[in-house]
């Protein structure tokens, strides 16, 4: 937890979701999705399975997820490569207040709205190439703000950048990948399935002990018995 590997994430909705079933609050997706979003922003949109955008809000009322593509049919894959997953010194939340001194804090936001247009035309087109350029691009504007903070800091460790530069290797040799990297020095790489293996054998072979979990469509909040 505290690493950049999105377990507030899932950690909320399904908290969320185990709370409203508990007292039988008879809530609908969308009231879960705010409940989810009291713990952890993220949490909002893990209430849904596939693709969903947390919507800008300007009150409690406002502010939640919805589905975009619940059964996306794309061949996409998620690798987490494990650099550090040690709690880090800089949390999310201040992290983010950090940025806002940045000189490109505002362009950041104002490029977030046209890009988040194009991730959901890439998504509707099922345009793999669109969607991992664009989830790269966006992950290495919001790390800029970390480094033109006043004061600067990073999340990022070597083997974040060795990583980062081994996916733009792959990509260069025909291996098509993107990175992406939330608020920590973990390193998520976007793929197809049937480049997963050879991705994987390349960190695997670049890397000492490397862990790398890998990912696929999730169903959303799910009750069990």
């Amino acid at each position: 937890t505290a690493a950049g590997l999105a377990s507030s994430s899932s950690a909320f909705a399904a908290m969320a979701a185990a709370f409203a079933d508990h007292y039988q609050l008879g809530v609908d997706r969308q009231e879960l999705s705010r409940m989810a979003r009291m713990g952890s922003g993220s949490a909002s949109r893990s209430v849904f399975g596939g693709f969903s955008v947390w919507q800008k809000g300007d009150s409690d009322q406002t502010s939640y997820a919805y589905p975009l593509d619940e059964e996306p049919d794309m061949d996409l894959r998620l690798l987490a490569v494990k650099i550090n997953d040690q709690e880090k010194k800089i949390s999310s939340t201040k992290g983010m207040e950090m940025s806002k001194s940045s000189p490109f804090y505002q362009v950041w936001l104002d490029r977030n709205d046209s890009e988040i247009k194009e991730m959901e035309e890439a998504i509707k087109q099922a345009d793999f190439s669109k969607l991992g350029s664009l989830a790269e691009l966006n992950a290495s504007e919001m790390h800029t703000l970390t480094f033109t903070a006043v004061p600067g800091f990073t999340y990022f460790e070597p083997n974040t950048i060795k990583a980062i530069k081994l996916v733009q290797d792959l990509r260069q040799q025909g291996l098509e990948c993107y990175y992406t990297i939330d608020a920590g020095p973990n390193v998520k790489i976007l793929c197809q399935g049937k480049n997963s293996k050879d991705i994987i054998n390349c960190f695997e072979s670049s890397f000492d002990r490397v862990k790398i979990i890998e990912a696929g469509f999730g169903s959303g909040v799910t009750l069990l018995d």
